[in-house]
């Protein structure tokens, strides 16, 4: 991986800084692809769990809505949060690539 020190500054050449942004950015797809790969590991294994502890938990009571008092195991939500993060995540790694392909 390349990384600037803390005493370095980007280039003040602008094709040389270009270079060094698109090192960056690589970096930054990798560092999010291995991330990914493990949130989709922790997500298959989640799922493959038995049901746990379960907890209630109020939904609505915004505008006008009325209060759902409905059971959510905390692996529920937590493979709903895994599920935003790597969708989150898919998304930024294609804009990073399509970016860089547009760059060369």
């Amino acid at each position: 991986m390349t990384e600037l020190g803390p005493d370095q500054q980007p280039s003040r050449n602008p094709e040389k800084r270009s270079h060094e942004t698109k090192l960056r950015m690589k970096d930054h797809i990798e560092i999010l692809s291995v991330q990914l790969d493990e949130q989709k590991c922790e997500l298959e294994n989640r799922r493959s769990y038995p049901p746990q502890g379960y907890r209630y938990m109020v939904k609505g009571n915004s505008a006008g809505d009325s209060k759902h008092t409905i059971l959510v195991s905390q692996n529920d939500r937590r493979i709903e949060e895994l599920q935003g993060l790597i969708d989150q995540e898919e998304a930024i790694i294609d804009d990073l690539k399509a970016i860089l392909e547009r760059a060369e």
